[in-house]
């Protein structure tokens, strides 16, 4: 079953690879500390390509209590290490991220729901440009009969606060896979970007549990 699912993404990514100009593939590792009912925290590591360069390397620390009737909040911190290949002066730039989340969540009998609204803070640290940002992404996972993957599927909007013109929408699937007590998620989205043009990620993520 992993194989049908992998093969076809991984086809589909190199055809955009081919026959788009902006290209993206993110890794990351994460390992959970500790969860329970009421709240879990976990590290990752994110190593992110663009067009076949080194784009980005992320270091993130995630944090999401309950807080009863279906919601939630949570906080993810961020150090970043970026590719700046713009510009007369080229290299690698480090900022800091810190983004706050709310989510709801549903479970009915044919799929789950889960929106989330975040608003996020972006800093580079040599100089000192910053970023504001809201979030806003409904997912909807649908129960498939006798299908132990079922895939997730969202639409996320990205809004710049300091730029009205500046936003961006993601389409998005997938699928997650259990061992044990980790986990695998393997996905695609395509990112359209009011003043950047077009975007497609494949990613593959794996979270050791507890």
């Amino acid at each position: 079953m992993l194989r049908k699912i992998v093969l076809p993404l991984i086809l589909f990514s190199s055809f955009h690879l081919s026959a788009q100009s902006s290209n993206r593939q993110w890794l990351s590792l994460s390992y959970e500390a500790f969860e329970s009912k009421q709240s879990s925290l976990s590290f990752s590591q994110r190593l992110r390509w663009q067009d076949q360069e080194f784009h980005q390397w992320i270091s993130e620390l995630d944090y999401k209590t309950d807080l009863g009737n279906d919601f939630s909040a949570g906080v993810e911190f961020r150090y970043l290490i970026e590719s700046d290949r713009t510009g007369a002066i080229q290299g690698n730039r480090s900022a800091g991220r810190v983004r706050f989340n709310l989510y709801h969540e549903l479970e009915t009998d044919l799929l789950d729901l889960e929106n989330r609204a975040g608003i996020q803070y972006k800093r580079r640290f040599d100089d000192q440009k910053e970023d504001m940002a809201i979030r806003f992404r409904p997912q909807i996972t649908p129960k498939i009969r006798n299908f132990k993957h079922d895939p997730n599927l969202r639409v996320e909007w990205i809004q710049n606060l300091s730029d009205s013109k500046d936003y961006s929408i993601r389409y998005g699937i997938d699928f997650p896979f259990k061992f044990d007590k980790n986990r695998l998620k393997l996905g695609y989205f395509m990112e359209t970007a009011n003043l950047g043009g077009e975007q497609h990620v494949l990613y593959l993520g794996y979270k050791f549990g507890q």
